[in-house]
């Protein structure tokens, strides 16, 4: 059967968005991020990159760093709760 005269088979989720839908608030969102992890110290900037963004354990972000697994866990808890402080809007999402 020709390719052409094959039916479509719609996957669930494979709706597009509406056209002219408002990317604003994402930019926004994001930007508000962007200049939380700029507050943050560099160490708890890596902890965070390393921890969320690339997903290694605690053991791995330790190793990377060069530091011990108490100091990954304390550098997380203080960066988290900063975060939280600056961005307050994105906790409830």
């Amino acid at each position: 059967m020709s390719w052409r005269r094959r039916k479509r088979v719609e996957l669930p989720g494979s709706e597009l968005p509406e056209v002219g839908q408002s990317h604003d608030e994402a930019t926004v969102r994001r930007l508000a991020l962007l200049q939380a992890l700029a507050q943050l110290t560099p160490k708890q900037r890596t902890v965070i990159v390393l921890r969320y963004y690339e997903d290694r354990t605690e053991h791995e972000t330790a190793q990377l760093m060069g530091v011990s697994l108490g100091t990954v866990k304390s550098q997380t808890h203080y960066a988290l709760s900063k975060l939280r402080a600056l961005t307050p809007q994105e906790v409830d999402r």
